[in-house]
């Protein structure tokens, strides 16, 4: 309602409402950090029906979660475009921080995959435009001087008949503002709302998402499984098919583009090391879960 009223006033004196969009999230995340630290003032362990944030996170991070509201916004529907493309410019530059394919750019294939990834990403955000059931939900940072400015991103999947949990499918914040809390705070905001999350990530990111109160359940591919339960939720989530994607003209476009560039060998090397890079994180992740569940066991 109160983002309501600033885009209908703006429209209604004449202006365009999405211009007054970086207001309308301003006053949301004011109303929003009030209501954290109100529950703490209050003591109330409950709000709409859930637990409250320090209830089920403790004082001290909800008071750091109320604190960061000021800079996050939540979106159920699609971002504006100035956002949507700020978002896809960061899928695009670190791409190697996010894909489950983690390439390094020297890789040729690495444009290649810069391309699917972004349209699997654009086709999320076109994908929130709906009422169905599980589509896609949008944490967003933006900086505090400048709202208009995107700071970080994390897209998730709420499952399925299952109103507690939802699937982190990517978090980026941009390189000047890692380790300063934006991850964090944006990871425990959609854990506000879905309690019960999962995220699939390469061994190397696993001590990250642990520090967020996830646990390693399984490897999948390249990934190892994380939860914040010791067990995965019982319903589904709506993926993205990427088939599509990589037969589609563009990619084969892409494709022959970079063989004219590169050469056909320098191609073939790349699905090489592509594929010899998959089958070594598929091995870490694998005996990272065999480590973490006998270590369990022990416990």
């Amino acid at each position: 309602m109160r983002p309501q009223l600033v885009l209908l006033t703006c429209s209604a004196a004449g202006g365009d409402w999405q211009n007054a969009l970086p207001a309308a999230v301003a006053v949301e995340l004011v109303h929003n950090f009030s209501l954290i630290h109100d529950d703490i003032q209050d003591n109330s362990p409950i709000r709409r029906g859930r637990e409250t944030v320090w209830k089920r996170w403790g004082i001290p991070q909800a008071i750091n979660a109320g604190d960061a509201m000021f800079t996050l916004a939540h979106l159920d529907t699609p971002p504006p475009e100035s956002m949507e493309s700020q978002l896809l410019q960061m899928v695009v530059d670190y791409l190697s921080d996010i894909s489950p394919v983690s390439l390094a750019p020297s890789n040729p294939l690495y444009q290649l995959y810069q391309y699917v990834v972004g349209f699997e990403v654009h086709r999320y955000l076109d994908s929130m435009d709906g009422a169905q059931s599980g589509k896609p939900e949008l944490i967003i940072a933006l900086d505090a001087e400048d709202p208009a400015r995107l700071l970080g991103f994390a897209l998730y999947l709420p499952y399925v008949d299952d109103p507690d949990a939802c699937a982190l499918l990517y978090l980026a914040v941009q390189a000047s503002h890692r380790r300063q809390g934006t991850g964090r705070a944006m990871v425990e905001a959609m854990l506000a709302r879905y309690p019960h999350g999962e995220v699939a990530c390469v061994a190397s990111k696993v001590p990250y998402f642990q520090s967020l109160g996830f646990q390693p359940l399984a490897a999948r591919g390249p990934q190892v499984v994380m939860n914040t339960r010791s067990q995965p939720s019982s319903g589904l989530v709506a993926v993205q098919d990427l088939e599509p994607i990589f037969k589609s003209q563009e990619v084969r476009q892409i494709h022959s583009y970079l063989v004219k560039q590169h050469g056909a060998q320098a191609m073939s090397d790349a699905e090489k090391s592509r594929d010899q890079l998959l089958d070594e994180l598929a091995q870490q992740a694998r005996h990272l879960t065999q480590t973490s569940s006998t270590a369990n066991r022990l416990h």
